[in-house]
């Protein structure tokens, strides 16, 4: 099949045969979707992927249908994803936190929710991170009296 075609229905199938038997299936295609965006350092906490603010890289970002994992893509050093092969329906497009350097939190939603259409390409779906801050804590003692 050309790329970006899948069957509708799972294959392969069981046929039974006989001699001098002639069987016509019919085999549905329908034509699949994509999904990207980015995973960035979200510094002036926005929700919006600035030109100034960076990528975060290795970011593994997961399709969910059904609540299930169906495929996952890892953010490239500018902190792209695409996820491909996609069947037309409803997903859910989810950063996974573990992969997250440490003290950065979300500054967008984790989850979004995709509808697919065929041959839909869906760009700018964009996860949001800043680094928190430490807490610096200065502690002061009196000087002892002699």
């Amino acid at each position: 099949l050309p790329s970006g075609i899948i069957p509708a229905i799972s294959l392969p199938r069981d046929i039974s045969l006989k001699k001098g038997d002639n069987i016509f299936i019919d085999v549905p295609l329908e034509q699949v979707g994509t999904i990207y965006g980015v995973v960035f350092d979200d510094g002036n906490k926005n929700m919006q992927k600035d030109e100034e603010e960076d990528g975060l890289s290795p970011i593994r970002v997961v399709l969910l249908k059904d609540g299930k994992e169906i495929q996952e893509a890892f953010t490239d050093q500018k902190g792209r994803y695409i996820l491909t092969d996609i069947k037309p329906g409803d997903y859910v497009v989810k950063i996974d936190r573990e992969y997250l350097p440490h003290r950065y939190i979300m500054t967008t939603p984790e989850t979004i929710k995709v509808n697919v259409k065929s041959k839909e390409q869906i760009a700018d779906i964009n996860f949001g991170t800043y680094k928190k801050p430490r807490k610096i804590i200065k502690t002061f003692f009196k000087k002892k009296k002699k």
